[in-house]
């Protein structure tokens, strides 16, 4: 009867299932392959514009998300307009507080170089004018007109100081007047042997001609101003021309820019008092050149343009992904010289962070990575929240001593940030950060795999083209290709679908590409793509083989061919860095009189998990449905996993556990070459489980060791076997009758493939155990 239940070569054959081989003559373009739902939500929530319709994008590992969406993206913002380019500049009225201007894309490259070059042709044609023949020769009539007119008004002292008797003697130090008595100029000496009153007269011409002379330096130095203030006036004049005429193009081009407008006027204001000082340091027309050139010199530094973010290479909105971002990184920072142990800094040292460069376009994230880092999570809300960027002082955050910065004008953010994390990370979010979900309105799940169907095989086709392609790898054949469909199932875990972890077939590629060079290959076909899964699958042969090695040595006690009361072989997995492995457990049962129910032993000793501790509580509601209708259970029944000390969880070997039970309690002895897995429900219904593939692998490696003897042999839930694929090894002996893959739906069935009796004589069997424990128990109360 058992024969019914098994699976042939060609149910398990995955050539029977994988549709027709299709040309790859449609170069179909599918960005996220099998989610079409995904792609319909983030187009939606990318033409939101209301506020916090930013998005989180679950995705497990190995799917290429980013990959994915940055072509998406990139679809989707062909006709997007690229951003504008934005510049920090002197503020000419709080140099603490920078100004940012805004410019059309491509045009703050113009602006920094028209800017700069605007200021040093003022200084260069300022110092020609001002230095030529035509303006010194006007210069030279105004200094004349006043030393001609400064002369007249000494001339005219002089000639009132020899009315009174005085010789003048003008000097750097101010004008003396000595007395002259008889046509002599006298001495000190010669002034004291004067008479009294003629002292007292001298005395007082004296004073009469030194209030003359202070009226005549009042008079000279009026006019010495008159004359510089009409030179100045001729420098004004010429300066402005100059100025206006230079910077009137640049003002003409940015005239609907009011900001620049606004900026370049105080610049030519700032720049028409500061010039003189400016030409005044130089003394020679190769210190001007010098001068100019030099890019740090402190007389031009206020003039300087800060080009913070230049556009002009990109056509449409940015996008960017940012892996591991740090805060600096991130949001842009603020750097400081050192100098003699000051640190200083201005708004040319203002530096962009990848928030700038993203801005009026998208950003992707990884979730994980940004929170591991709480400042800048926090910040990004912020940013978010307040639709701009502030430069803020992170000493201050970080509470230690803040030191004295500048506080640039805030530039305002426009963008849609796309955070990429697993399912895990996005529930703790929602539930523990209130501002998240406001920031982040549109969730969208991807799917790990798709059900495999022509169109889809067509685009799996295109996709390890283009792979092969983009990476110089060598060509996929047909029969390559279809192989790897076969390895994309298996990753699925379904024969009818294929996994949508790219980034694990792109390995796998790449690594049949080696192969194939190792082989001499000029093409990458099935048998290269085994090749490559086999060695991926060698990388934990060493933990492989001495898992082999303690069964070869009988270490874990397992019996392959006998049979045996109270004793099943299940199968438990182990998941070791990428690799899963699976291996034979012993499951024993003993039961005997008693009123404690089922016994878990490794619960007892702590070894079990929640949900292995409620398979054991749906065994005993099996075995009180079934057995205990007409009388109370008198049972005592305890369960082990042999050899095995560390922690079990799962309820895939609840099936495996109740054949135990049934086997102790019936005393009929089960075949221990059959291997069997599944969960099981309290009517005796047999429920799938997780990772079959792998299980009957491990159990067919196994049992190849010690011999296949054609009894070997696994059985699986009826409800997994889309999800078994095998090697052609374990086909070819399947396919030979050396090993058996069974396939059940309820417990019934699995006893005929156990057993020689039938499931009624088990039962009958069972009743009279345990009616005999409930008489011999009412007897000992008698």
């Amino acid at each position: 009867m058992k024969e019914c239940y098994e699976l042939s070569h060609e149910d398990l054959d995955l050539k029977s299932v994988v549709l027709e081989q299709s040309d790859n003559d449609e170069d179909e373009e599918d960005i996220f392959v099998g989610n079409g739902r995904v792609s319909e939500i983030l187009d939606f929530g990318l033409k939101l514009n209301g506020s916090g319709y930013n998005i989180y994008l679950s995705a497990e590992e190995g799917l290429n998300t980013v990959e994915f969406l940055k072509k998406f993206l990139k679809e989707k913002s062909k006709k997007n307009n690229p951003p504008d380019d934005w510049c920090y500049v002197y503020n000419f009225k709080n140099e603490d507080k920078p100004r940012a201007l805004r410019l059309k894309c491509g045009k703050g490259k113009k602006f920094k170089k028209t800017i700069e070059n605007c200021v040093k042709d003022v200084i260069l044609q300022s110092n020609i004018k001002l230095n030529s023949a035509e303006f010194k020769k006007v210069e030279t009539c105004l200094k004349d007109e006043f030393l001609s007119k400064g002369e007249t008004k000494l001339e005219e002292l002089k000639d009132d100081a020899r009315k009174f008797g005085f010789s003048t003697n003008i000097t750097d130090k101010g004008i003396f007047f000595i007395p002259i008595v008889d046509g002599k100029k006298i001495s000190e000496e010669k002034y004291d042997d004067l008479t009294v009153e003629e002292q007292e007269i001298i005395l007082e011409n004296l004073n009469i001609m030194e209030n003359k002379s202070e009226d005549i330096m009042k008079q000279v130095k009026r006019l010495k101003k008159i004359s510089e203030a009409k030179v100045n006036k001729l420098q004004n004049k010429i300066l402005k021309i100059i100025i206006d005429d230079i910077f009137k193009k640049t003002e003409t081009e940015f005239e609907c820019n009011k900001k620049v407008i606004g900026y370049i006027k105080e610049l030519k204001d700032h720049l028409f008092k500061n010039i003189r000082n400016i030409l005044s340091e130089t003394d020679s027309h190769e210190t001007l050149n010098s001068l100019l050139n030099d890019d740090e010199d402190d007389n031009l530094e206020k003039y300087r343009v800060n080009l913070f973010i230049d556009n002009s290479n990109v056509k449409t909105s940015p996008i960017i992904y940012c892996d591991n971002p740090s805060y600096y990184e991130m949001f842009g920072k603020i750097e400081y010289e050192n100098e003699l142990g000051v640190y200083t800094t201005n708004y040319t040292m203002i530096k962009k962070g990848i928030l700038h460069n993203a801005n009026s376009g998208y950003l992707i994230i990884n979730a994980e990575n940004i929170l591991n880092t709480a400042l800048t999570w926090g910040t990004l809300k912020k940013v978010l929240i307040n639709k701009k960027l502030i430069f803020e002082n992170i000493r201050e955050q970080l509470g230690t001593l803040p030191i004295k910065t500048i506080k640039p004008e805030p530039i305002p953010m426009d963008l849609k940030v796309i955070l990429i994390g697993n399912e895990h990370i996005y529930r703790l979010l929602y539930a523990y950060d209130s501002e998240f979900k406001e920031l982040f309105k549109l969730h969208v799940q991807l799917n790990t795999e798709v059900e495999k169907n022509k169109k889809i095989i067509r685009k799996y086709y295109h996709y390890f083209d283009d792979v092969c392609n983009k990476k110089k790898f060598k060509m996929l054949t047909k029969d390559g290709k279809n192989e790897l469909l076969k390895y994309a199932s298996y990753v699925a875990e379904d024969r009818n679908k294929l996994t949508t972890k790219f980034s694990v077939l792109m390995d796998l590629i790449e690594e049949a590409d080696l192969c194939a060079a190792h082989s001499q290959m000029n093409v990458i076909n099935s048998s290269i793509i085994k090749k490559a899964v086999k060695k991926k699958n060698n990388r934990s042969a060493l933990l492989k083989e001495n898992i082999k090695d303690l069964y070869d040595k009988d270490k874990i006690i397992i019996d392959y061919s006998k049979k045996k009361v109270g004793q099943i072989n299940g199968v438990a997995l182990s998941d070791y860095s990428e690799n899963t492995i699976a291996r034979i457990i012993r499951i024993t049962a003993v039961t005997y009189m008693g009123k404690l129910g089922v016994i878990n032993i490794e619960k007892e000793n702590q070894l079990s998990g929640n949900v292995f501790d409620k398979s054991i509580g749906i065994l005993s509601g099996y075995i009180g449905n079934k057995y205990s209708q007409e009388y109370p259970l008198m049972l005592n029944c305890q369960l082990c996993f042999e050899q095995v000390y560390n922690i079990i969880d799962g309820d895939s070997a609840s099936c495996a556990e109740l054949y135990a039970i049934l086997s102790s309690l019936s005393e009929i002895p089960f075949d221990q070459s059959i291997v069997v897995t599944g969960s099981v429900d309290q009517f005796g219904n047999v429920q799938p489980v997780g990772g079959v593939t792998h299980k009957i692998r491990g159990c067919y490696e196994l049992y190849k060791t010690k011999g296949l003897t054609g009894n070997q042999g696994i059985i699986v839930p009826k409800q997994n076997v889309d999800e078994i694929i095998l090697d052609d090894d374990i086909l070819d002996d399947i396919k030979e009758g050396k090993f058996h893959i069974y396939a059940i739906d309820n417990i019934e069935q699995g006893i005929e493939i156990f057993t020689d009796v039938s499931m009624n004589e088990i039962d009958k069997a069972i009743e009279n155990k345990l009616k005999s424990y409930y008489e011999k128990l009412e007897l000992k109360k008698t």
